[in-house]
């Protein structure tokens, strides 16, 4: 195995190889050390190989907790083979050097999520939670609790696949050597019972999860503070502000649930992921985010009269309603503001809006077009603001989201967005030859 020391040390030099695999690039640090692209040369498979930070710098205490943790992770997540946990291939020590070579996630994790410009609609905040809740119970049935829930561990792939990941701080029930490890993760997500005591169970896991659904919903941390010992107090000893002033559109059911799962005492949790989800299920049923068919028959066929949506399927255009928000504008509403950052687009479903910049009109939008995709997909402030200029209806669809869509989704999108940029330029060089 090639050293990695003096590449950490100038953050430039790669190993060549970590045991059997080739290294690619670095795509990230852990909490336990660098993460590496890889290849196995003998299948030819892509690989994230994770090692341990180098040895040299830690005392022998340190060195041996590492190795403790990593080879916890290698035994827990090796034994899980589930669709949404990433998959553990191979775990080795070399050189005094540990490495896990796993599963490579081709995505993000959902702490890009997790700011006031970037949240996911609730079905698929919701969605994602389900495949989660899935994963952990599947965990939990065999003894093992995560630890270290949180959005950074969960990871979306291009496809729309969730998958947990970082089992490093996983307790096994069995186990006794995790038990002493002390206060391991990431506090701002951990259960007060595991900061007091340092046991954790899988209504840990429940409060974890809890606390990430709410960061997902408001873009904000719960348990916020400068220091741990602040954020350590906040988690043991205050309330998080209510969901719903921070978000006034997650219906009180929703919110009612996530607050629950963060109760102070596990008793009062629900008792398990899976009841967590069968709650929020049911408390989605009762919000108005909850279509019944016949209205998702009446929204695709005025998609299907429109422009933008010619060349959909009608099971896209069901997709499109389902990461989209379906908004009513009456007349003189503003729904963008000029000067404002967001990661929003919008298609014109009935009515027209107006384009005003410094408010003077200077473009009337018609039903079947778009606006807002180049502020977004460029993550720049909006340099206009839109008004609807008579009661319209839009719907409103989070960037981000495009690249978690079926490829052939997506071409659709792009094909759209081009065809727009195509007629703008036009109409612009029509005015300048006039």
């Amino acid at each position: 195995m090639v050293k990695t020391d003096e590449k950490i040390k100038n953050g430039i030099e790669l190993p060549e190889t970590i045991g059997r695999y080739k290294i690619l690039e670095i795509i990230g640090r852990g909490s336990m050390g660098i993460i590496y692209k890889g290849e196995d040369p003998y299948i030819k498979r892509t690989v994230a190989i994770k090692v341990t930070l180098p040895e040299s710098s830690l005392s022998e205490s340190q060195a041996q907790l590492y190795r403790e943790r990593f080879f916890t992770e290698a035994q827990a997540a090796g034994s899980l083979v589930h669709p949404n946990i990433v998959a553990i291939y191979d775990a080795g020590l070399e050189d005094n050097t540990c490495y896990i070579a796993m599963e490579f996630v081709d995505g993000s994790n959902l702490a890009r999520f997790c700011s006031k410009n970037k949240l996911l609609p609730l079905d698929k905040v919701i969605n994602i939670t389900a495949k989660i809740c899935e994963a952990l119970d599947f965990a939990h049935q065999k003894g093992i609790i995560h630890r270290d829930i949180k959005p950074a561990n969960i990871m979306l792939t291009r496809n729309g696949i969730v998958k947990v990941t970082d089992f490093g701080v996983a307790k096994l029930s069995h186990s006794e050597s995790s038990e002493n490890m002390g206060i391991i993760g990431s506090p701002a997500y951990m259960a007060p019972e595991v900061l007091q005591s340092g046991k954790a169970t899988k209504l840990s896991d429940v409060f974890s999860l809890g606390v990430s659904l709410y960061e997902l919903l408001t873009g904000v941390q719960p348990f916020k503070g400068e220091t741990m010992v602040e954020v350590i107090n906040k988690v043991i000893h205050e309330e998080p502000i209510a969901i719903q002033k921070l978000n006034p559109n997650i219906p009180e059911s929703i919110s009612r649930e996530v607050m629950r799962a963060m109760s102070k005492e596990a008793e009062n949790r629900h008792q398990g992921t899976m009841e967590f989800l069968f709650n929020l299920k049911n408390a989605l049923k009762e919000t108005k985010y909850k279509s019944d068919p016949e209205k998702v028959d009446e929204r695709i066929k005025y998609m299907k009269a429109l422009k933008f949506f010619k060349d959909f399927r009608d099971d896209e255009l069901s997709e499109v309603l389902r990461i989209g928000t379906w908004f009513h504008y009456k007349e003189g509403a503003t729904i963008v503001r000029e000067d404002e950052k967001d990661d929003n687009f919008f298609i014109v479903i009935l009515g027209e809006v107006q384009v005003k910049r410094k408010g003077k009109v200077i473009a009337i939008i018609e039903r079947g077009s778009c606006f807002g995709e180049m502020a977004a997909f460029s993550s720049q402030r909006r340099t206009a603001s839109i008004i609807a200029a008579k009661d319209c209806v839009v719907i409103k669809i989070n960037a981000n989201i495009i690249d978690h869509l079926s490829k052939d989704l997506q071409i659709r999108f792009y094909k759209q967005f081009l065809y727009t940029l195509i007629s703008r330029l036009d109409s612009t060089s029509e005015m300048l030859r006039h």
